[in-house]
């Protein structure tokens, strides 16, 4: 951490709308601007061999209102310790003895969002939206009878649709300081073991996930995860149990009673295997 001094009027605390946000000026060396940063940002770096993670700095008081922008500066731009010569337009700028950085924060959910949310490690930063949607799926005519006297079997070239309830879930994990990679490639095509975020096991497919660096100017051992999933989930209306999870397919035999049933393979494996969802929220290695 360097040498840090706060400057003049600073610091500013908003409140629009039910929203926080805040800015705060600080004074520093200018050959420490960049380690500045990394401690504003938050950073993940090798000390001594060992990996240090150090969360992105938060607004007094307020733990979730982080770091968002930062703009980096000299304090008097006026006074150059000599002005640098340029080879090309690529290497070189002028030295001054301090910097001033201004840090921008912002509030973010981080944590639990009524069960719709997993934990996360502190000072990484979790979002999460869903699209609601439905599939329609084309049965054969055998399966239904008309509601009428007598109850005839519905003809083979009549298709009647299933409208099957789905969900597309996304998560962006920011300021991971270490994805877990592992847990990322083997969950994918995996179904929940258990229940999670409230969804009953073997309805919440993981699909895969996208990974960058989180932030690029200088190198913080910091990434982005963002994890998706799709939810296949339909219950009983007489008794809310499953009747539809990814393991199940519908059978078409019109006196097969219950429709929806789980299948396997000759050696007792569904075609969707089960793993535990909440180890890729946790950091690897």
């Amino acid at each position: 951490m360097p040498t840090v001094e706060e400057l003049e009027n600073s610091p500013l605390l908003e409140i629009v709308g039910g929203e926080i946000s805040g800015q705060r000026t600080f004074k520093v060396a200018w050959a420490d601007r960049l380690e500045a940063v990394r401690a504003l940002w938050g950073s993940l770096q090798v000390i001594e061999g060992v990996p240090t993670y150090t969360p992105p700095a938060h607004y007094p008081d307020f733990p979730n209102v982080l770091v968002n922008e930062l703009r980096i500066e000299p304090l008097d731009r006026n006074s150059p310790l000599g002005l640098t010569p340029l080879v090309d337009f690529s290497s070189g700028t002028n030295e001054f003895e301090f910097a001033r950085i201004t840090a921008r924060y912002k509030n973010f959910e981080m944590g639990t969002d009524g069960g719709r949310k997993p934990t996360v490690p502190n000072g990484t930063i979790l979002s999460y939206s869903s699209d609601l949607a439905s599939e329609y799926l084309p049965v054969p005519g055998r399966t239904w009878r008309w509601n009428m006297t007598g109850n005839p079997q519905v003809s083979d070239d009549l298709s009647p649709g299933v409208l099957i309830p789905c969900e597309d879930i996304h998560f962006a994990w920011r300021r991971v300081p270490l994805p877990p990679w592992d847990a990322i490639r083997d969950l994918r095509g995996q179904v929940n073991a258990d229940t999670f975020l409230g969804h009953a096991a073997g309805t919440m497919l993981f699909l895969g996930a996208r990974v960058q660096h989180d932030f690029q100017v200088t190198d913080t051992g910091l990434w982005r995860i963002d994890y998706h999933f799709k939810v296949k989930e339909l219950r009983s209306t007489a008794d809310s149990t499953l009747r539809l999870g990814w393991n199940h397919y519908y059978r078409p035999q019109a006196d097969a009673g219950e429709h929806w049933l789980s299948i396997q393979d000759a050696e007792g494996n569904f075609p969707y295997p089960a793993g535990d969802f909440a180890s890729l929220f946790v950091f690897g290695s």
